[in-house]
Order: structure tokens, then C-alpha cells, then sequence
């Protein structure tokens, strides 16, 4: 096993678990943020946190 493997392992090792949908509280309108950013000139990184927020709701469970 080469080095890049051997810091490969040792990463997954160290990951946390993944995050589970039922888990996430809120969805963000992925392409109305990316829009509003690209209208303004700027990245969704350049954004101010309440000028993204705006982009943010509540999930609404699904019903089964």
C-alpha cells in the first residue's frame, strides 16, 4: 500500500457519519440563492449570511 492510500484509510477513519435527510431541519432554495447572487455580481460564498437566509425555510416532513 502506497502513502496516498495509507492517508486515504486514515481519513475515512477519522470521518464522521453521514447525515441522514430525516436529520436536516431546514432546505435552502438552492437555485432562487444562486440566481439572487449571480443578478447582484457576486458568488453565493460573497453573500451575507441574511441575504442567504432568505433562501432558507423549514422542511416539511413528508407524509407517509
Amino acid at each position: 500500500m502506497n502513502g496516498l492510500m495509507k492517508k486515504y484509510k486514515a481519513s475515512l477513519a477519522n470521518m464522521g457519519e453521514p447525515i441522514q435527510l430525516s436529520q436536516i431541519k431546514n432546505k435552502m432554495d438552492m437555485r432562487g440563492v444562486i440566481k439572487y447572487a449571480q443578478d447582484k455580481g457576486l458568488s453565493v460564498a460573497d453573500l451575507t449570511d441574511e441575504e442567504k437566509n432568505r433562501f432558507v425555510s423549514p422542511r416539511e416532513m413528508a407524509k407517509v
